[in-house]
């Protein structure tokens, strides 16, 4: 997993959309002190920025964030942060240890790639693959 993306809570809308872009992510961290604020993904770049009249030079990555986002545990497993994920309709969700600080960002594609990783694995050790009916999804 890469080292998760962050901004500090001054930053402009501009640093923000610009540091999304070069890491090639949907998402950055706020930072507030160094203590997690909000998530600035590219949801709220199209809720709450596209088509407003809002000067991204000058106008603070934190008046458009989502604040104090749902954070998962460091020990939280797959299926728990997918469920979360799906739940709660996140494609991002900020990991934390048992300090609260912030030590990663599971992403729903991160879970996904990794669990196709683990079927592969099972597949080539012979072992039974998870096996989904259509109908369920």
């Amino acid at each position: 997993m890469q080292a998760p993306l962050t901004l500090e809570a001054g930053a402009t809308l501009t640093e923000a959309i610009n540091r999304m872009q070069l890491g090639r992510r949907g998402y950055v961290v706020v930072l507030e002190d160094g203590k997690l604020a909000g998530i600035f993904t590219e949801r709220d770049v199209l809720m709450r920025v596209a088509g407003q009249r809002l000067d991204l030079d000058h106008t603070a990555v934190e008046s458009c964030m989502t604040r104090n986002p749902v954070t998962l545990p460091a020990d939280s497993s797959v299926a728990y942060a997918l469920n979360l994920m799906v739940v709660e309709g996140f494609r991002h969700i900020p990991i934390v240890d048992d300090a609260g600080r912030l030590v990663a960002v599971a992403s729903m594609r991160n879970l996904m790639e990794y669990l196709c990783v683990q079927q592969r694995l099972a597949r080539s050790a012979g072992d039974s693959p998870v096996k989904v009916k259509a109908r369920a999804l």
